[in-house]
């Protein structure tokens, strides 16, 4: 029986704790200098399909909780059957998925996510940075937040915030443990995917040397490009 270990990933608190303030300020003091873009960014499949699978659970949650209902079925204790002989190893099992049922189908519609090339320079710099050393979170190796990150590349307005997925390969997989959030008391992952005032995300993904692949999620609720 082979075991996939599941990481679980990192509630999104910084921002969380940091958007009280950014209706009073837009510049978060000193920013790392800009990287200026020399062309419009290409997507992976992976990553134009993570973007689509948060569209199709904000659009569609009562949809999505039927999904996650199939997602419910694999599990024997607290692993989940993903594959014959392969099993995700989770931390609460079905009491994670059963909660997040409840919020998704209780979830009313909320507006699509548009793809932002700025917001996914800001998480593909992150990917870029942090996979080839292995570290996680959300702080840079040169100590950058999610939102320094993302002013490097334009200014958000009223609300941002940072979703990261470790060793998921798969758009559907991504997004699925994002909402269910196994692990992680406050599900701030779940709360930003269904957050009505992110109006744009950026997207980004790459090879991570522990975990093998990450990808890096920013939101918005406005953001203009420099």
């Amino acid at each position: 029986m082979k075991l996939v270990g599941r990481l679980f990933p990192l509630a999104l608190s910084l921002a969380c704790c940091l958007q009280a303030l950014l209706t009073a300020s837009l510049s978060l003091a000193a920013h790392p200098q800009r990287l200026k873009p020399q062309k419009p960014l290409s997507y992976s499949e992976l990553e134009l399909g993570i973007v689509a699978e948060m569209n199709r659970a904000r659009l569609d949650p009562s949809a999505y909780s039927d999904f996650l209902r199939d997602w419910r079925r694999k599990f024997r204790g607290t692993k989940a059957r993903i594959a014959p002989g392969s099993f995700l190893q989770t931390k609460e099992g079905v009491a994670a998925v059963d909660e997040a049922i409840k919020v998704v189908e209780n979830t009313g519609t909320v507006p699509k996510l548009r793809l932002s090339d700025g917001l996914s320079r800001a998480a593909r710099d992150h990917v870029i940075d942090q996979g080839k050393i292995g570290t996680i979170g959300h702080t840079g190796s040169n100590n950058s937040n999610p939102f320094e990150r993302i002013n490097r590349y334009g200014r958000w307005h009223k609300s941002a915030g940072e979703n990261i997925s470790y060793g998921a390969e798969t758009a559907t997989a991504v997004v699925r443990d994002l909402v269910v959030d196994d692990g992680i008391p406050d599900r701030g992952h779940r709360h930003n995917i269904f957050r009505a005032d992110y109006r744009m995300a950026g997207v980004a993904c790459g090879y991570h040397k522990v975990y093998k692949v990450m990808c890096v999620i920013s939101y918005a609720a406005k953001y203009q490009e420099k």
